[in-house]
Order: structure tokens, then C-alpha cells, then sequence
């Protein structure tokens, strides 16, 4: 009887798929967010139920279904080029934190490197939380601190856990890093601003293809006033800067955002309301095989040489001449191809060796030529025989957005 009682009661959780139909016809637009959520959140359970309505569904009805069916879709194309959100289930009572800390990576698979004896004492309860929220927690209930650096997350036992103002949204997190207060003057009139400094991290199998976009959406502080510009319901995006896009990751990366000064008496901000969004690839690569002779492969009517291939110790240098336009610019035209042209990304050169590794340039240059462009490129470190040259040509680009909000942000004394 236990048994088909527990049963009865997860079918009764079930959401209700022809419930949450009709709540996107609900006068309240609460509810109507709430129901395309729901759906999105089902997927493919909600997806032929969606597809039948949307067949004869007209007006603000049909744009919702439609919606909701375009989220479905790009979440099951996000997946191609994005692993399963992994979540972290456990439980520690006075554990010695290294002990904690091995079963956290078996769980989460955050590669991590303890500094320290790693003896605190840990107690922590953790059902199905995010990966680096569950380390949050850990480091925590520990009372020590933790940085990332390269491709690891380094846990620094020395010092104490800082209570940093911060949010986690999917995969990643994302932290007030810092606040300022300025004041300019046009002579007429002086205008106070606040600077918010972010810190932002994601996991080192999440390598976003481009700049991640931090927005703020809303803002306000303790006395009641909002710190959005005058006349704008919400902030410009603001590109994250960041020279170490393209290395290992983990990354903290720093983003700045721009406010209105604080109301008179506002001893903090507090409610940040922000989107971040990030951009991945799925992406297409050709070979040259054997690299020590000239070679020649065309891809969608564009021609292209490898030359003067040299393999000199563990130096290789060679060129690559391109020459043709592109005949169908694809879902990527922004990365690979602009008006007609090839566009080759020098990051996603990469010279194969027998060792089964595979290395990006030191350096490259390139220039134009009576035919078309001549890129040059230059790799050290490579061990062993060179046994390919792969190019990325082509491919499609997926966003990933997430809503997050930080909360009690203290403003400088």
C-alpha cells in the first residue's frame, strides 16, 4: 500500500500539461509566464501537445505556443555543444574538509587543489544543488576561502571565508567583486554614479565561443531609490573584458556596470536584478592529413593551401593560403564567414600529434594576396610527430541566458 500511495503521489506531481495549455490564455501575464516556463521546463514531454495546437492557434496565443516551442528546440540544440548541468547531493557531519572535498569532486567533476592540511571540520547538507553553489557551501561551513586560477579552483585555506555578495544561475556564478561612488560636474550640475565591479565564473567544459554579456535589468537600494539610468528600464549590455577567454578555464572574469548614484541615507544596494548571456559553438572542422607536403582542400567553394610545412624540433611553422568566397554563409555568418569571405579564427588552428595531443599557435600573421590571403603560423611545444592540421570552417552558434539577482550590496563607507 506504501508503495502505490508513493505511486499515486508522483503521478499527482506531475505537472499537467493541458492545465498549463490553458494558463497561456490566463488574463494575468504571471501566469502566463509561469505556464510557458513550465512548459519549457518539460521539454519534449509538452512538445507534440504544443505542435497540434500551434497548427490552429491564431493571434497572441499562437506567438506564445510558438515561443515556447522555439525554447524547446534551442535548449535541445544548446545540449549538442553543452554537458548535462550536473548536481551535487551531500552530507557531512564534522568531516575533516579534504574528506568532503574528494567526494564533492567525484560529484561535481570541478577539478580542485586543496592548500593546507585540509582538517576543519565540515557540516553540510546538500540535495541537488549546483556545482560550484555546493562548493560555496563547503568552503562556507568550513570558513575558508577559495579562488580560481587557470584550470583549477584552488580552495586557500589560509584566511577566512568572504562573504562576498553572490548568485548562482545554471552553471555559472556570479559575484559583486566591488562598488564605487563617483561624482562628475558639467559646471551646472553634479552627478553622482556607482560603479559595480562583477566577478563571473564558469566551468572549464563550458568555454564560451565569444565575449560573455553581462545586463543589468534592475536595481535598487535600501532607501527605495532606483539606480537604473534616468529613462532606460534597463542597462546597455556590457561585454565582459577578458584577454583569457580563450585559455584553460575555470575563469573569474571581471565586468563593470555603471548606475545612478545611491539615494540620500542608502547604506547599500539592495536588490540587483541582471541577465547573463553566453555564447557557444558547435563547430566544424577539416584535416590535413600528413602535413609534410603541400596539400589543397576546398570547402564550400573556397580553396585552401597548406605550404611550407616544417617540423623543426618541437617548432612548426607553415601557410595557409585562402582563396574563393563562400558560397553559403550558414547559421554562423558572423563568425565564419563575413560578406562572401572566409573568416578563419587563428585560436582554432591546431597542429595533431601521435601522442594524441593537440596544440593551438604561439604566434600568426597574415596579409592579402592577388589570390586571395596568406596566413602564417608559427607552434612551439609540439612533442612528437605533427599528424594533422585542423581548421575550423564552420559551425553553428547557440546563447545561453540566465536570470540572477544579488542582494545586499554594501555601498563604501
Amino acid at each position: 500500500m506504501r508503495a502505490v500511495a508513493l505511486i499515486c503521489l508522483l503521478l499527482a506531481q506531475e505537472p499537467d500539461v493541458d492545465a498549463l495549455f490553458k494558463q497561456l490564455s490566463d488574463e494575468s501575464i504571471e501566469v502566463r509566464e509561469k505556464a510557458s516556463a513550465a512548459l519549457i521546463e518539460l521539454g519534449p514531454a509538452a512538445e507534440a501537445r504544443l505542435k497540434k495546437e500551434a497548427a490552429t492557434a491564431q493571434g497572441e496565443l499562437k506567438s506564445r505556443i510558438d515561443a515556447v516551442l522555439f525554447a524547446i528546440e534551442h535548449r535541445r540544440r544548446l545540449a549538442t555543444v553543452l554537458p548535462p548541468l550536473r548536481r551535487v547531493t551531500l552530507d557531512a557531519k564534522d568531516r575533516p574538509l579534504k574528506d568532503v572535498l574528494e567526494e564533492f569532486k567525484a560529484k561535481s567533476g570541478l577539478s580542485l587543489v586543496l592548500a593546507g592540511s585540509g582538517e576543519e571540520p565540515v557540516t553540510v547538507r546538500l540535495r541537488d544543488a549546483l556545482p560550484i553553489e555546493a562548493l560555496d557551501a563547503i568552503c562556507r561551513a568550513a570558513g575558508v576561502g577559495y579562488v580560481f586560477r587557470g584550470d583549477q579552483v584552488k580552495v586557500v585555506i589560509e584566511g577566512k571565508y568572504a562573504e562576498t555578495p553572490r548568485a548562482f544561475a545554471g552553471r555559472y556564478a556570479i559575484s559583486a567583486a566591488g562598488v564605487s561612488l563617483s561624482q562628475s560636474s558639467d559646471f551646472e550640475k553634479t552627478t553622482e554614479a556607482t560603479t559595480v565591479v562583477f566577478g563571473l565564473f564558469w566551468p572549464k567544459e563550458a568555454l564560451p565561443c565569444a565575449q560573455p554579456i553581462l545586463d543589468v535589468t534592475s536595481a535598487t537600494d535600501d532607501a527605495g531609490g532606483s539606480l537604473m539610468p534616468e529613462g532606460k528600464k534597463s542597462s546597455p549590455d556590457h561585454a565582459v573584458s577578458s584577454p583569457e577567454l580563450r585559455s584553460s578555464l575555470p575563469l573569474r572574469l571581471g565586468a563593470r556596470v555603471r548606475l545612478k548614484g545611491p539615494s540620500e541615507g542608502a547604506k547599500k544596494i539592495a536588490s540587483l536584478k541582471g541577465r547573463l548571456k553566453m555564447s557557444y559553438c558547435a563547430a566544424h572542422f577539416i584535416s590535413f592529413h600528413d602535413p609534410d607536403a603541400d596539400q589543397k582542400l576546398e570547402y564550400d567553394g573556397v580553396s585552401l593551401y597548406l605550404k611550407n610545412f616544417s617540423h623543426v624540433g618541437e617548432e612548426v611553422k607553415f601557410n595557409l593560403d585562402l582563396a574563393g568566397r563562400r558560397r553559403n554563409a550558414g547559421v554562423g555568418e558572423s563568425r565564419w564567414c563575413q560578406d562572401g569571405l572566409m573568416r578563419i579564427d587563428g585560436h582554432k588552428i591546431l597542429v595533431a600529434t601521435d601522442g594524441g595531443t593537440e596544440l593551438g599557435p604561439l604566434a600568426w600573421s597574415g596579409g592579402a594576396t592577388d589570390a586571395g590571403w596568406r596566413l602564417n603560423f608559427t607552434f612551439r611545444e609540439i612533442k612528437g610527430k605533427a599528424t594533422a592540421i585542423r581548421i575550423e570552417v564552420d559551425g553553428a552558434q547557440f546563447e545561453e541566458v540566465v536570470e540572477f539577482e544579488l542582494k545586499d550590496i554594501p555601498f563604501p563607507k
